[in-house]
């Protein structure tokens, strides 16, 4: 009963508040909520056979009706959830982000094993690159405040903001206001729970600017079940029953009404079957792989004995990197994909059942919803770079200096 409430309320409320902005009118939007649900394949919210109507989120199924939405968007290569997020709020390419991967491999390391050459970004926050909205908010005006409320220490820790909250990591501006680190440290991963609490909590002690928002379970549980098992259908109902819990806060505090909030997903899934893959000394995760070549003479070779394999379905080398806007000082000499079932691993990674990282996992769900932003209005086509210019047309606020995206047609 209490989403029916909620999804009635919303309905009502939505269309009073929602005012057009035209040339020299101010924004009406007072904070922006980017909310990222991990590993969120975009036929797990558009999807008429097993989410008709948006039944299981009948919450995100209200943002789409009442606002701008894209049913194909496209995650950024390669598909994974540092590189994704660090996009969502720079509207860069992995180029300019500086690493990519979750983790990378620096041949000038130290070290008589391939893995200790291991180097984990978002514990050298330094590596990333990318200039974000929320550091050109902070050199226009440092009394903007900017936050980071993640499930993930991928997400929460190596994206610089004022307030910064991860499972594992606590800026000390978020100690001050009350957040404590998600209790059970064996976990990597903190269920949506902990994390919508915390959101909700930084709102009323803060009231950031803009907040990027990551909820995290749904991955973990689709690597470990499967995409497209009942577990992981259940964990993306769970992820929807706390963004209603949020958009209740927001309607209950006055605040839904100035309230841009921005939906989507840094990756999809797809499954794996066998245990088939390529065995090599390479940064090897999920669907997606850099292979480093000891000799550069052999590239030739190597590159013909991976377009022989039928699992592959993307390689890029030399100037081919660019295609896929990757080349960074961690990238492999050659780069691939790899379609499904098949995954990418080295003995240094154990395989997961869920996957991701390559081409086919690019899709997922885009929407807009709020102020100034067209509602129920459906398109095809876009960009995870285009999210960060079309925030700042919408708001005003600074666009990044590294933002390569473009701004899209959902202004009202």
């Amino acid at each position: 009963m209490k989403i029916v409430r909620l999804l009635l309320l919303s309905a009502l409320i939505v269309p009073l508040l929602i005012s057009p902005v035209g040339a020299g009118v101010e924004s009406d939007i007072e904070r922006v909520i980017i909310i990222s649900v991990d590993s969120m394949n975009n036929d797990y919210l558009f999807n008429d056979y097993q989410n008709p109507g948006f039944e299981l989120t009948p919450n995100m199924g209200l943002l789409v009706r009442n606002g701008a939405a894209y049913t194909a968007a496209e995650a950024v290569m390669p598909t994974k959830t540092q590189v994704n997020h660090i996009t969502i709020v720079s509207g860069s390419y992995t180029e300019r982000i500086g690493v990519p991967g979750n983790f990378v491999y620096d041949e000038n390391r130290s070290g008589l094993f391939f893995f200790e050459k291991y180097v984990h970004p978002w514990r050298r926050p330094e590596l990333i690159k990318a200039d974000t909205i929320f550091q050109a908010m902070e050199r226009v005006d440092p009394g903007y405040t900017s936050a980071v409320v993640a499930g993930k220490n991928f997400v929460g820790r190596p994206i610089w903001a004022d307030i910064q909250v991860a499972p594992g990591y606590l800026s000390k501006s978020a100690e001050r206001i009350g957040v404590r680190k998600f209790p059970e440290v064996m976990f990597f991963d903190a269920p949506d729970p902990w994390t919508i609490d915390n959101v909700i909590l930084v709102l009323e002690e803060a009231d950031p600017d803009v907040m990027l928002v990551n909820l995290a379970f749904l991955d973990p549980v689709q690597h470990i079940l499967g995409h497209g098992s009942m577990e992981a259908w259940a964990a993306l109902s769970w992820a929807d029953y706390q963004i209603g819990r949020l958009i209740e806060y927001l309607t209950d505090s006055g605040k839904l009404g100035s309230t841009l909030i921005v939906l989507t997903a840094d990756h999809g899934q797809s499954n794996k079957w066998e245990r088939n893959g390529i065995r090599t000394e390479t940064v090897a995760d999920g669907s997606f792989a850099h292979v480093f070549l000891k000799n550069d003479s052999d590239l030739p070779r190597a590159v013909e004995v991976l377009e022989g394999l039928e699992a592959v379905d993307g390689i890029w080398y030399g100037d081919l990197l660019d295609e896929i806007r990757i080349r960074t000082p961690y990238t492999g000499d050659i780069a691939i994909s790899l379609r499904p079932p098949y995954e990418a691993y080295s003995r240094y990674k154990e395989p997961f059942i869920g996957l991701h990282g390559g081409l086919q996992q690019r899709f997922v769900p885009l929407v807009f919803f709020g102020p100034n932003v067209k509602r129920g209005v459906v398109m095809e086509k876009a960009i995870l770079t285009d999210i960060v210019p079309t925030v700042c047309e919408l708001t005003g606020l600074p666009l990044p200096e590294d933002s390569q995206g473009d701004v899209l047609p959902v202004i009202d």
